[in-house]
């Protein structure tokens, strides 16, 4: 009988790491692994999170410690990848998220009786990492919008910015969604990302009627307008989907195509490099710099808890700004308070927070000023010459 190889052994082995019996066949890790991803994770989870899990085991997980027989893995193997993947310059998000995968995966394995302990529990991951998060200031998202202005995408950028919706939720709004004489978009789809196909939400809770300003429902009765136009031009070859933000024959836009366009109006408008999630930030950071609570902001956004939306608004900006420029966070005076109308936001009262079928505790707020039933949004859009 052939010598049992060992984990490590041979062309391209590594240092530092105890040597693990290779394990040919069903008793290996990643053989585990794929079993896992396809009996569990794939019947629990949506195809995006199930595509990330299986994108981290394939890129990390597998290559290091795939071959390992599943009873004989140690702690050591495991720290050993993570410090591999440390070296090799990833961040410390991404290792800790190919640990947790590995911890959950071993933990399944645990309850179906393939193994009695888990290891990955005894390894601690790097510290996590909390770069500051720098969404637009108000200043610029005055000019981001004033360069976006004829740009076909200009509504979509400012329904971003104006209600602080993500991605997918605003690819997927379909004209049915939106009452502009009543100033309401209603989020019902998302669009799955990486393809065209409607969705549901997130959760539950992200179905949610949001208040439209004047200025972002004008933009959006313009970009209606073009778009009828391109349905002309389009004729038979116009596929009718009803979405608001379409190609030029009506199909929905692909998220990567609207990712890769809004960075580059950003390098041409001289604006730092953002994500297109981070207008969402940039949204709630406006909102809480106009005086706004912080629980609203949340539910506004759909966080799941306040902390969450704590972490990602530019804290020490909005929390200066009210210090220095008065409670309704910009000076009504400055170029940015004057284009920008943030300041009249807090005209309206808070009232109750009601669901969809007005009970309490779902995501609608309702003021005294304007018609019940959406949860404010700032008028983020510029006052200039230019509009």
């Amino acid at each position: 009988m052939p010598a049992c190889r060992l984990w490590g052994e041979g062309k391209g082995a590594r240092t530092g790491a105890r040597l693990q019996p290779y394990a040919p066949g069903h008793d290996a890790v990643g053989m585990w692994l794929n079993e896992w991803l396809t009996t569990s994770v794939e019947a629990r989870n949506r195809p995006r999170t199930v595509s990330s899990y299986r994108e981290t085991v394939d890129r990390y997980i597998d290559p290091a410690i795939g071959r390992i027989a599943l009873k004989r893995l140690e702690p050591e193997a495991v720290d050993a990848m993570l410090r591999r993947l440390t070296a090799r310059g990833l961040s410390p998000t991404t290792v800790r998220y190919a640990h947790a995968i590995l911890r959950i995966a071993l933990g399944r394995a645990v309850k179906s009786g393939r193994v009695i302990r888990n290891v990955a529990s005894l390894v601690e991951p790097p510290a996590r990492s909390t770069p500051e998060r720098l969404p637009l200031t108000a200043d610029q998202a005055r000019a981001f919008l004033a360069a976006v202005d004829k740009d076909r995408l200009a509504a979509l950028y400012k329904l971003a910015i104006s209600t602080g919706m993500r991605q997918g939720e605003l690819l997927a709004l379909r004209w049915q969604d939106v009452d502009l004489d009543g100033g309401r978009v209603t989020i019902r789809h998302t669009l799955r990302l990486g393809t065209r196909e409607l969705a549901e939400p997130k959760t539950e809770r992200a179905r949610r009627t949001l208040r439209l300003s004047a200025e972002t429902a004008s933009g959006l009765r313009e970009h209606r307008r073009r778009q009828l136009q391109d349905r002309l031009a389009a004729g038979r070859r116009w596929i009718d989907g009803d979405f608001v933000f379409a190609t030029g024959n009506g199909t929905p836009l692909d998220s990567r195509n609207v990712t890769k366009a809004f960075q580059r109006n950003l390098a041409n408008a001289g604006l730092p490099h953002q994500r297109f999630h981070d207008l969402r930030h940039a949204c709630a950071t406006l909102l809480l710099e106009d005086g706004e609570d912080l629980g609203v902001v949340s539910r506004i956004l759909d966080h799941s808890q306040i902390a969450t939306t704590r972490r990602r608004v530019r804290t020490s900006h909005a929390r200066d700004a009210r210090a220095l420029r008065g409670p309704h966070g910009l000076d009504p005076g400055s170029p940015a308070g004057r284009s920008v109308g943030l300041t009249g936001v807090r005209r309206g009262v808070q009232a109750e927070i009601k669901g969809p079928s007005g009970t309490p505790g779902g995501p609608f707020c309702v003021q005294d000023d304007g018609p019940p039933g959406g949860i404010r949004t700032p008028d983020l859009l510029i006052r200039s010459q230019s509009l």
